[in-house]
């Protein structure tokens, strides 16, 4: 995980994180794993913040594998502020049983498959469903943006009261000779 964690994560102003812990309980002796990873990024200078949690349950005795992501984006400037929290749950998977007994080699084997699945799972299931909902949806559209002008805009109100009520008593039909 910390060769995945740098090669995902490795972005400027990104922290990252994981924990991986095996439990079992006395009513279920069947032991699972369970892996957590966490990224954040705080960019108070662009207006940006963003956390990403990732849960992921394996059986090793089964090999069944699921998983869920916790996103949360928060985006702000001048007043402004818009925020997108998404609960994503993974459909689980069978990848195969792990044998405590089998030999290095083959758990070796066995977790770059859990990792290869997790990363499929991120880019696929994930990351490509953002950016749909980035490009076609609603975030782009939610931004001011910059008329063609490449001039601010002036969002002073009473200017443009003033303009509407010197303009109201024009009659074009009047200069019409």
């Amino acid at each position: 995980m910390d060769g995945y964690l740098s090669q995902k994560f490795s972005s400027p102003g990104v922290r990252a994180a994981h924990t991986i812990m095996s439990s079992s309980t006395t009513s279920s002796p069947v032991t699972t794993v369970t892996i957590n990873t966490y990224a954040e990024r705080i960019d108070m200078h662009n207006s940006h913040v963003g956390s990403w949690k990732g849960q992921y349950t394996i059986c090793p005795s089964s090999g069944i594998l699921s998983g869920r992501v916790i996103l949360c984006a928060h985006t702000f400037e001048n007043g402004g502020n818009v925020q997108l929290n998404s609960n994503i749950n993974l459909d689980e998977i069978n990848i195969g049983v792990c044998s405590s007994l089998a030999d290095n080699e083959k758990q070796t084997s066995w977790s770059k498959l859990v990792i290869r699945q997790i990363g499929y799972w991120e880019e696929t299931d994930v990351m490509s469903n953002l950016t749909t909902l980035y490009e076609d949806i609603y975030i782009k559209s939610l931004r001011r943006a910059m008329p063609i002008t490449r001039c601010k805009m002036e969002w002073n109100v009473l200017a443009h009261r003033v303009v509407q009520t010197l303009g109201e008593g024009h009659d074009k039909e009047k200069f019409k000779h």
